[in-house]
């Protein structure tokens, strides 16, 4: 593979005023706030659903990483930064009780053992491809790009959130309350790669990757079918289920979610904004842009990895 970097000239990346007014007034992620909503739109005036490329799902990460940071820390946003560092500052002093009363259920009743050993299968990484991958088939062949466009973005939600949350995962390094030594599971902040690889468990808590995964993928399938009312609904008990289930089983305390939920919102929203929105962005200058390509060499074929800003 070669890398190679084209220099250009410095451009400062531009606040997005559509998201902007999103996070400030609590639009809608596909309501049209600058422009008037048309009236009796029909299927042949509505704009059309383009096939995504097979590698956009990967070329836009970096972009995707500088978006949400640039949205997390807007000034604008401080409320909702505020908020969720409370709230896991109330679940953290709270949490051995908590995973106390769940772990007690969880071993005492059999409908809470299997109802949590199931919310979390199905919100693991295995079941997560599942989706994603009879969502893309159900697409090539049934020519519907609505569907791939829909597993595409999952993949490249998922895909960002996950590397952030286990950026944090390997900056935090607290313990999962299975197994936990102290009252609300010890914080080993940068826990050396070997040591986190071979114990996981006693790193791996905060946030918990599970639930950042599915709400990403549940936000990407939400922007993608605005219409479909059922899915909040499915889709909001299924995250709190599954909450319910990580806890139980000792893989993560209640402290861990709400930052997971959070981060995999963002970054769902971030990849799957509006048709309006998403073309808008297209053409705003961002810091940095990948491209892949083959190419050939002495040695032979290769993939060309490309990076502009």
């Amino acid at each position: 593979m070669v890398l190679f970097i084209i220099p250009g000239r410095s451009r400062a990346f531009q606040s997005i005023d559509l998201i902007q007014g999103w996070f400030e007034d609590g639009h809608p992620p596909f309501q049209n706030v600058d422009q008037p909503k048309p009236q009796n739109l029909s299927s042949d005036t509505a704009p059309p659903i383009h096939t995504p490329i097979w590698h956009a799902m990967i070329t836009n990460l970096p972009t995707d990483w500088y978006r949400s940071f640039d949205l997390s820390f807007r000034t604008v946003n401080l409320p909702e930064f505020v908020g969720l560092t409370v709230l896991t500052g109330v679940l953290l002093t709270t949490d051995r009780k908590t995973w106390t009363v769940t772990r007690r259920a969880y071993k005492t009743s059999e409908f809470v053992h299997v109802a949590s050993d199931y919310a979390v299968g199905v919100g693991n990484g295995i079941s997560q491809l599942g989706f994603v991958s009879a969502l893309a088939t159900y697409g090539l062949l049934a020519g519907d790009r609505q569907a791939l466009r829909t597993a595409s973005q999952s993949v490249e939600a998922v895909l960002a959130s996950g590397v952030a949350v286990q950026f944090l995962k390997h900056v935090t390094g607290r313990e999962s309350p299975i197994t936990t030594t102290r009252t609300r599971g010890r914080w080993k902040f940068f826990p050396r790669l070997g040591e986190y690889h071979k114990k996981e468990p006693k790193y791996y808590a905060f946030p918990s990757g599970h639930i950042s995964s599915t709400m990403a993928i549940l936000t990407v399938v939400m922007n993608n079918y605005p219409n479909e009312d059922w899915i909040k609904p499915v889709g909001y008990s299924a995250v709190a289920l599954l909450g319910a289930g990580l806890v139980a089983k000792g893989m993560h305390w209640y402290s861990d979610l709400p930052l997971g939920i959070a981060m995999g919102y963002l970054f769902g929203n971030v990849v799957s904004g509006p048709e309006n929105l998403k073309s808008i962005i297209a053409k705003k200058e961002t810091p940095l842009n990948l491209s892949i390509a083959p190419m050939a060499t002495n040695y032979g074929m290769a993939l060309r990895l490309g990076v502009s800003f």
